[in-house]
């Protein structure tokens, strides 16, 4: 994800450079081993959980892209066309962002409370109209209509515990990972969670991305 996104920085410009490391790095993952690829780009912080398909980039000190954060589940191959529309760079301008985060502070709040009463519509209230949901076993759903019908039938109380977050620069983007367990017909589930926000050109905070990774059934 673009790290600079200012009025003095080249969108175009910067994207490509984003989407040109990307493309090395999958290349280097073919000759050499996705852990070697990886050790490559990684930041000397970045956490990872899993292969694709979420990788949050951003660039260091010297304006080189490194991977902060790479988390992924496992679903069914999508067809072309789905896969095709998993990269998307956004085609509006964003609001300013100069004081964006204490906004973000209240929303990201008041979305953990409504997580504990109704995850899906919490979900929901809290999305853009192209938010990508991403759930164990399923193919990621895009858009809001899609979002509501993949979680129409969960209904589920959950909890997440932040471990790790991070925004760009300016704010106008941001994520947050962690922990979550969730229940649902008295069936408790738990896993890792990440969650991405996007500053919307009428300076509203939403979610763009949400994701929940359960963990192994047999995992104490």
């Amino acid at each position: 994800m673009a790290a600079a996104r200012g009025g003095d920085v080249d969108l175009q410009k910067a994207v490509g450079s984003l989407i040109a490391t990307e493309k090395a790095y999958a290349k280097l993952a073919g000759e050499k081993g996705f852990r070697a690829a990886s050790i490559s780009v990684f930041a000397d912080d970045a956490v990872i959980f899993t292969p694709n398909p979420v990788t949050i980039w951003r660039k260091d000190a010297n304006g080189v892209w490194q991977v902060a954060l790479d988390v992924g589940i496992d679903h069914p191959l999508p067809s072309q066309a789905e896969n095709e529309s998993e990269v998307c760079v956004p085609s509006k301008p964003l609001a300013n962002p100069e004081s964006a985060s204490p906004d973000l502070d209240k929303v990201q709040s008041h979305f953990t409370q409504s997580l504990k009463e109704d995850e899906a519509d919490a979900i929901i209230d809290h999305a853009t109209d192209d938010i990508r949901v991403y759930r164990r076993g399923q193919l990621p759903a895009v858009g809001k209509s899609a979002a509501k019908k993949m979680l129409a039938e969960e209904n589920a109380e959950t909890t997440r515990a932040p471990l790790g977050a991070g925004t760009s620069h300016p704010i106008d983007l941001a994520y947050e990972y962690g922990e979550y367990t969730s229940e649902h017909d008295n069936t408790k589930q738990r896993g890792i969670y990440l969650c991405i926000w996007q500053l919307e050109s009428d300076g509203a905070w939403k979610l763009a991305l949400d994701l929940q990774k359960s963990a192994p059934e047999n995992n104490p």
